[in-house]
């Protein structure tokens, strides 16, 4: 009886509510796809992807359902609803692809183009006959719109292929308007001064994005006399430059500002004004008012979607790099003055925030805790491990100041220590590269996992690291350690070579046998399933990060594996990577008085570790992560690109 009865209400309103979820998917794109400039949630990225997933599957479904149903004289105007579908598969300006392998896909969705807009002209074919005038000139001219707005998202698609981008290149060659930018520039180097420099080298960004080769004149030393960057406008010029990029890789920008992109825009909006025109004079006796309704929705929503992209358009950074190229000036100050009053730059800044990831603080939580065993049972620990126990730490502008500078440093004075070094020149500027080499000649992944152990440890112990006046030092040489980790743990693919995955557990389980026979004094939770149920769904979804927990156990394992350090065997190979830690930490600190910088030594390691990292994973890796809202890395290895054509840097800014 109650299948029966869903069964009559999908039959009589299933069309309906297809076609709105499908428009109501639409707008949600256009509203949220632009999270993931920056980092956002893992729950709000599931809800995108569901939405950008459903959104064409619910269009198909629906155009479907419309080519049984438009026989029936009772839903005559559902027949209206097909362009929109089509429309609606066209998609939002504000995404294309997901994923960067939906690119490549481009074929495919020239194929389901193809099936979509003949099974569309079929539907519209047959109700031609008996039609109203105007309710049929409506539907062919919304018709024509779903039909351009599809052709042109196959065509981003197209043209965001990284194989499409390196032909272009090829063919167009790699131009470089800095000079003209800046002359052309007036006033301070606020953010959207710096989106145009950041658009006068986009085709380099461009060309190395592609792994292409890339000839740029010598930077005019002149241009310094027109503008002086310090390490804050470099780097906000590079975080503009990777947003720049993610508009090409995931959004329509690659289309929609050129001459046939501002034309589709013009064509869609004026023609789709037509049809509501056409749809309001068009004779609606006979049609249930509730279809009647639902089309309304659809035209007046297709309406607003073409007023906002064109507003999102003309409005756009890209459109302002035009003004500035053909030399609009009054347009150009109208246009950027209005983007002020706004915000509208604010959206392309990078989140500043790294994500960490600390082997104390991992080792010494609560194995036989309820959360850890069901996890485990479930086959679900490593996942729920790499979740729970990391955190996102928003840098600090001293923290920033102190990254920054030093790789600024590092690029100005070796080209070479930015793709080849990992260590070394910081170690051969304090005369420890003899003794410390060992430790940076090891295997990549083997090499993080003892300098972090050492890290953690000389900031416990060493008497430098505790000093008042180094703590932003120590704030920044922790946040580097703890970030290059969780790339190792939870994104490798962001890191060189092969994936060692072993070391890492190996180290994690000696780590923490260490703490159970030595340090750890909690009686561990026998208590049943039942009565811990909720404090354990709690622990389950929620972080574990260091602000919260076990900042003293933390302490109190570094200083057991220091003073236990001719005791502790935890392999019968004496070349473990604890031990090595643990060894390497007994250096340093050994070190300690006879170095005066001994802390800016460790940070200067970690800092040419991510200059390496950055420089040395592939193209495809960054562009990745930039729909996950980019990374530290990814700043690093386009300012590597590009510090050789912005500006000298001048000194102390």
């Amino acid at each position: 009886m109650a299948g029966g009865l869903v069964g009559l209400l999908w039959e009589e309103w299933g069309i309906q509510v297809l076609v709105l979820l499908s428009f109501m998917l639409q707008v949600f794109l256009l509203t949220f796809a632009g999270i993931r400039r920056r980092k956002a949630s893992a729950v709000l990225r599931l809800v995108l992807w569901l939405a950008y997933l459903l959104a064409d599957s619910t269009a198909i479904y629906a155009l479907g359902c419309i080519s049984v149903t438009s026989r029936s004289l009772e839903h005559r105007l559902v027949v209206f609803w097909a362009p929109f579908l089509v429309l609606h598969l066209g998609g939002q300006d504000t995404i294309t692809a997901y994923a960067l392998e939906d690119n490549r896909l481009w074929l495919r969705h020239l194929l389901t183009l193809v099936v979509q807009v003949l099974g569309t002209a079929y539907i519209v074919y047959k109700a031609m006959a008996g039609a109203d005038t105007f309710l049929l000139l409506a539907t062919m001219f919304m018709f024509i719109v779903g039909v351009v707005k599809y052709g042109e998202r196959t065509w981003a698609l197209r043209c965001s292929n990284m194989a499409n981008i390196r032909s272009s290149l090829k063919r167009t060659g790699v131009k470089n308007h800095l000079c003209g930018q800046l002359q052309g520039i007036k006033g301070d180097l606020d953010q959207e001064n710096l989106l145009l420099l950041a658009h006068s080298v986009f085709d380099i960004s461009k060309a190395y994005m592609v792994d292409s080769s890339v000839e740029v004149a010598p930077r005019d030393d002149d241009s310094t006399g027109l503008v002086s960057f310090g390490w804050k406008e470099m780097c906000t010029v590079v975080e503009l430059e990777l947003s720049l990029l993610y508009d090409i890789l995931y959004t329509k920008a690659a289309v929609i500002h050129t001459w046939y992109g501002f034309s589709i825009r013009v064509t869609a909006l004026s023609t789709t004004l037509a049809a509501f025109l056409l749809f309001q004079l068009s004779i609606k006796d006979g049609f249930s008012a509730v279809d009647i309704t639902v089309s309304y929705i659809l035209v007046v929503g297709a309406l607003l979607l073409e007023i906002a992209s064109v507003l999102r358009s003309i409005g756009s950074t890209w459109t302002c790099d035009l003004m500035h190229s053909r030399k609009w000036h009054r347009l150009l100050h109208m246009a950027v003055s209005l983007r002020r009053c706004v915000g509208a730059q604010s959206y392309r800044s990078w989140s500043g925030t790294i994500s960490q990831y600390n082997l104390l603080h991992l080792c010494t939580h609560d194995t036989m805790d309820l959360s850890s065993k069901l996890t485990k049972k479930m086959g679900l620990e490593d996942l729920w491990k790499e979740v729970h126990f990391s955190w996102t730490l928003s840098m600090s502008s001293d923290v920033r100041e102190l990254v920054f500078m030093q790789i600024l440093e590092i690029m100005e004075s070796s080209e070479d220590a930015v793709r080849n070094e990992r260590g070394g020149w910081v170690l051969r500027r304090s005369g420890l590269y003899s003794d410390l080499r060992w430790s940076i000649d090891a295997d990549y992944h083997e090499s993080i996992l003892i300098w972090s152990i050492a890290t953690d440890i000389v900031i416990v112990c060493g008497e430098q690291a505790n000093l008042e006046e180094s703590a932003s030092l120590r704030k920044a040489t922790s946040a580097l350690s703890n970030y290059i980790l969780f790339l190792l743990v939870a994104l490798p693919s962001m890191l060189p070579g092969p994936l060692r995955r072993n070391l890492y557990e190996q180290t994690c389980n000696d780590l923490v046998d260490i703490w159970h026979h030595h340090g750890s004094t909690e009686p561990r939770d026998q208590a049943s399933f039942g009565c811990n149920f909720a404090h354990t769904l709690k622990k389950l979804f929620s972080k574990d990060s260091p602000n919260s927990s076990r900042h003293r156990e933390r302490e109190k394992l570094a200083r057991i594996l220091l003073s236990k350090k001719q005791n502790l065997q935890t392999n019968d190979s004496p070349g473990h990577t604890l031990l090595l830690g643990i060894q390497l930490a007994d250096q340093l600190l050994g070190k300690e008085s006879d170095v005066p910088n001994f802390l800016q030594v460790i940070f200067g390691v970690w800092v040419e570790t991510l200059c390496h990292a950055a420089n040395r994973c592939s193209r495809d890796s960054h562009a990745r992560q930039l729909s996950n809202g980019g990374e530290l890395t990814s700043i690093v290895w386009l300012m590597s690109g590009l510090v050789g054509c912005l500006p000298k840097r001048q000194p102390g800014l």
